[in-house]
């Protein structure tokens, strides 16, 4: 490989992680522009990528610092599409960063906190950079507020109660709809899914459920890809349908998942 200042060779062990990770170290600027030139080399590579966002990342003057420490460990990206950064969960607080690791080919993305009270500074940053690393960073979690209690058949999660609702041990199926408020197949299913929760409203071991996935964070081992999907939580466990958006088939398929005990 040759550089301006002469050619570089490579000494270490002749295996893929190894030149994989020197030419990722040596071939690139130290801090790129997120876009997906480098998306791509990230997902190809599986090396996680960093992102900080700020209207001006040129004013943080320490990430030329944190670029150098993580060479080669990471990509190392900087980027002012703000309204990118909200899309993938970041608050509206600048500046702040995601690191986006890889899993099975999907991103997985541990989103800076900026509730937590911790200036965005060099220690700060190094610190998320490692806890992410580890995963033991508490991601922040875009949340609509909590609904207040209601009789709509119809339970309204958000980025707070997701866990709460969902995991709830003592239902034996929560049928989650991931929609977007614009998405037309989430409008025609609309009055359908509001239908089955009349079906199962006095049912005390199902839940059926609704998330506006543009609103509120997602967990990351949750799966979703387009709008609507339909995911049933099954003593914690995920089981995506796909079959016929009518009552009919969607009522069948909650029964089909309730345990021997249950009576309908």
């Amino acid at each position: 490989m040759f550089k301006q200042d002469g050619t570089l060779e490579y000494e270490g062990e002749f295996t893929q992680s190894g030149i994989t990770q020197w030419v990722s170290s040596e071939g690139y600027p130290l801090i790129s522009p997120l876009a997906q030139e480098v998306w791509v080399r990230s997902s190809q590579s599986q090396i996680p990528l960093i992102a900080v966002f700020d209207q001006d990342t040129s004013q943080i003057t320490f990430l030329q610092t944190l670029a150098k420490e993580t060479k080669g460990q990471l990509f190392f990206t900087e980027s002012n599409m703000l309204e990118l950064a909200t899309r993938w969960g970041s608050s509206t607080n600048f500046p702040n960063a995601i690191y986006v690791a890889w899993s099975e080919g999907q991103p997985k993305m541990t989103v800076w906190d900026s509730e937590n009270g911790l200036e965005f500074n060099e220690d700060n940053l190094r610190s998320f950079i490692r806890d992410a690393r580890n995963g033991v960073y508490v991601s922040y979690k875009k949340s609509e507020p909590i609904p207040e209690p209601s009789e709509d058949p119809v339970v309204i999660v958000v980025g707070k109660n997701f866990e709460q609702v969902v995991y709830d041990k003592s239902k034996d199926v929560v049928f989650v709809k991931f929609y977007a408020p614009w998405c037309g197949h989430c409008k025609t299913l609309a009055p359908i899914w509001d239908e089955l929760g009349e079906e199962f409203a006095e049912h005390n071991k199902v839940v059926i459920a609704k998330i506006d996935a543009t609103a509120n964070s997602i967990p990351n081992d949750v799966s979703v890809r387009g709008y609507p999907t339909l995911i049933a939580f099954v003593n914690g466990a995920q089981v995506p349908y796909d079959g016929d958006r009518n009552v009919g088939a969607l009522k069948t398929f909650v029964e089909s998942h309730l345990g021997a005990h249950d009576d309908l």
